[in-house]
């Protein structure tokens, strides 16, 4: 058997690091574009559980009014994503669709992390 990263996190940093290996032969925009989509996608995906931590442990002590304040700051968070993603596009030097691709990257890794966890017989996150 071998060794498998156990987070989510883990499985999107390798898909990443597949994914900007195998841009490298289509020059440096290729590869540049691939690894800013998916640097910022990765760092969406530590926001995104820390917001939902927060506004999970805030529903469970403080009651649902508190957290539904909690998902304010979760939509704002959002928006600066989709800010930063815009701003990108806008000013950088990168190619849109392979930018864009690169942060649909989550997908397969949310996916290969879900299977793991259900193939190894329990529902939570390792």
């Amino acid at each position: 058997m071998t060794a498998q990263p156990a987070s989510v996190h883990g499985k999107y940093a390798l898909l990443l690091a597949v994914a900007v290996t195998a841009a490298i032969p289509y020059g440096w925009h290729a590869a540049a574009s691939v690894a800013l989509g998916g640097g910022i996608q990765a760092l969406n995906l530590r926001a995104l559980e820390r917001s939902v931590r927060v506004i999970a442990g805030m529903a469970k002590s403080e009651g649902e009014r508190v957290a539904a304040a909690g998902m304010s700051i979760a939509v704002l968070r959002f928006g600066a994503f989709i800010a930063a993603v815009v701003t990108v596009l806008a000013t950088l030097p990168i190619d849109p669709l392979v930018f864009l691709a690169s942060m649909l990257l989550i997908l397969p890794a949310v996916s290969w992390h879900a299977l793991a966890q259900r193939s190894a017989g329990n529902g939570r996150e390792a």
